[in-house]
């Protein structure tokens, strides 16, 4: 047997146990940890049930009482006395339409709500959900499902270095930064600990204290990749709001820094700053790191993003030139490759449109993400006129593969000279027709049970996606709650911190506001 046929052989066994390993992990997490809602005693309040991905289950909020649905039930019991309804929190991290609507039948007979609260749509971004039909649903929808969960994984892995002006407007990237240890590095399926991947498969199902406790154990039995360990502690912990608890793993790392100073530690550390929200200590961490450590790729995109998120965009855009610089050896990714890319294309956006325009060009060759460099040139629509994006191109000296490309990202159809956005692509359309789809389904099915339906818009902008709630809520007749809106209009004397976590996350108080901008059209349904 030749050399390369082992090789080939070995890779096929190592992807084979690791499917065999995650299809095991599924089965554990729906036995295992699944939460039961009580059953409806004889003459129990009506209920309330919220369906949704995290942004419903309330990651980012100190316990399930702040999410939203929790604070919706208190102010309920305010105004309303005894006679307040119950509020059920069935929301889960990383569920997608398709994983709600599998779930739903079961929730709407075991709870039988009055009204059935709706903020779903944007895992569907990521995850790319198969189309269900009435004839696929039912039966239980918590039932386990034969599905590819490698791939599935790699996808959410890879889909959270999106980088880009609007993070969470290019799915639940936020989600996965919470939980991914390797948020920032070039740690791939493959190359981090075995209990760091198996980590990761609990945290994309959705079960973050089963995700914490791999960590623990791979913590105490592997010292040697122990910052990686921490660092998945500090942005884990920090997503369930247990500050205190993510607290000693910064303090492992900053002590590691001081006294054993390594790439990877300088990495985690920085990496662990940002996601308990000190962004400027992270940065000066990065910042003083990449001068001891200047081949390390990641130190620079911490220093870039620091350095953005502060307004300085050119030097933000000089630190993401050399993060593209030292990225080009062969243990960086291709996908980390095309996410600074972007990154850097978003800093220089203001300041040359032409260099964005390559910059955005070349992630596309790398992976071939469209959308998420159309976010990007978003943030530059004022200077995309015809005229510029000609001379760009021109100057550019593009070969044909790549002026395929640069169509790609501008449509006939779209107005660059009045600003407006190129129409989205075809892979992206068609999220959006599963996601009206399954909506459609959702009403349907609450409807046929006696249930109203509310829709809720996410906390920040999706223009594609509320395009389709809107939709749906004028075709049905439907309350839809415009929380950007809200949002907008708080942090013009807010600050985004008290709001927001790091990862895009709501904050206890951003799950307050959401709550109090969707008890009035709820206690309208529930008079109706």
């Amino acid at each position: 047997m030749s050399k390369a046929l082992k090789i080939l052989l070995s890779i096929a066994l190592g992807l084979f146990i690791m499917e065999l390993a995650l299809q095991i992990w599924s089965l554990v997490v729906l036995f295992t940890f699944t939460q039961k809602t009580p059953e409806l005693a004889p003459g129990s309040a009506p209920r309330v049930l919220c369906i949704g991905d995290s942004y419903t289950y309330g990651l980012g909020a100190p316990s399930r009482e702040t999410s939203y649905p929790g604070a919706l039930a208190e102010l309920l019991r305010q105004r309303m006395g005894d006679g307040a309804p119950q509020v059920v929190n069935a929301g889960w991290p990383g569920q997608n339409s398709n994983d709600a609507l599998r779930k739903l039948d079961a929730q709407l007979r075991d709870n039988r709500p009055v009204l059935v609260c709706v903020l779903l749509g944007m895992n569907d971004t990521w995850t790319r959900p198969a189309r269900l039909e009435s004839s696929d649903l039912g039966g239980d929808g918590s039932r386990w499902q034969l599905r590819f969960r490698l791939w599935r994984l790699a996808r959410g892995m890879l889909g959270e270095y999106g980088g880009g002006a609007l993070p969470t407007a290019e799915g639940e990237r936020v989600a996965i930064e919470a939980s991914v240890p390797s948020a920032a590095g070039n740690g791939w399926i493959g190359t981090d600990p075995p209990a760091v991947v198996r980590s990761t498969a609990l945290a994309l199902a959705g079960n973050l204290e089963q995700a914490i406790a791999e960590l623990e154990a791979g913590l105490a039995a592997d010292p040697a990749h122990a910052a990686t360990y921490h660092q998945g502690l500090v942005q884990q912990r920090t997503a369930l709001g247990r500050r205190d608890q993510a607290a000693t793993s910064v303090a492992w790392l900053a002590a590691e820094y001081r006294d054993r100073p390594t790439s990877k530690v300088a990495e985690s550390y920085a990496v662990a700053l940002a996601a308990i929200g000190d962004r400027k200590q992270s940065l000066d961490v990065a910042r003083e790191a990449s001068a001891r450590f200047p081949s390390n790729s990641a130190l620079w995109w911490l220093v870039g993003q620091g350095l953005y998120d502060t307004g300085d965009l050119a030097a933000a855009e000089r630190a993401h030139d050399r993060a593209i610089a030292t990225g080009e050896a062969p243990e960086y990714d291709s996908m980390w490759r095309a996410a600074v890319r972007r990154d850097c294309a978003r800093a220089a956006c203001a300041r040359d449109i032409c260099k964005a325009l390559g910059l955005l060009i070349a992630a596309m060759e790398l992976d071939g993400d469209v959308d998420r460099c159309r976010i990007v040139l978003s943030g530059a629509s004022k200077d995309l006129t015809a005229d510029a994006v000609r001379n760009c191109l021109v100057g550019l000296q593009l070969n044909k593969d790549q002026l395929v490309l640069a169509q790609r990202l501008f449509s006939r159809d779209s107005s660059v000279a009045n600003g407006a956005l190129p129409v989205l692509s075809d892979e992206r359309r068609r999220i959006c027709e599963v996601l009206e789809h399954h909506l459609q389904l959702v009403v349907d099915r609450c409807r046929a049970q006696g249930a109203d339906v509310i829709l809720l818009s996410y906390p920040m902008p999706l223009p594609d996606l509320e395009a389709v709630q809107v939709k749906v809520a004028r075709v049905n007749g439907l309350r839809r709650v415009d929380m950007l809106s809200r949002f907008a209009a708080e942090q013009q004397h807010r600050a985004r911190e008290e709001l927001f976590v790091h990862d895009g996350h709501c904050t206890a108080g951003g799950y307050r506001l959401m709550a109090e901008e969707v008890i009035g059209p709820v206690i309208e349904a529930l008079e109706h």
